[in-house]
């Protein structure tokens, strides 16, 4: 599944652009805002997709806003019913406590 979104705020620039999944890391034109955070959100985002092994990335133009792109593999009914699916997804469990 690949999912967009976009925004039309000030953009990122291509210098800050490799930078834009790091930890704390915020933009100059974000610092220059109103608009305050932590710098946490896409790299926490970057962590989650990875989980589930899916990728990320931005495409932006300053001036043009950004849009960031996801992707994560799809499950069929099939697959999800399969023992191995179900064991592969157990967490915290070892294979004795879980019956499928």
């Amino acid at each position: 599944m690949r999912v967009a979104v976009a925004d039309t705020g000030c953009g990122i620039s291509a210098d800050s652009l490799p930078k834009i999944f790091d930890r704390m890391f915020q933009s100059p034109n974000t610092l220059e805002s109103s608009r305050k955070g932590l710098g946490l959100g896409l790299h926490i985002c970057q962590h989650l997709v990875e989980l589930h092994g899916g990728k990320i990335w931005v495409e932006s133009e300053e001036g043009e806003g950004a849009t960031v792109f996801f992707t994560v593999p799809v499950a069929t009914v099939e697959e999800t019913n399969s023992r191995e699916f179900q064991t592969e997804f157990v967490v915290g469990a070892q294979q004795s406590d879980v019956e499928l």
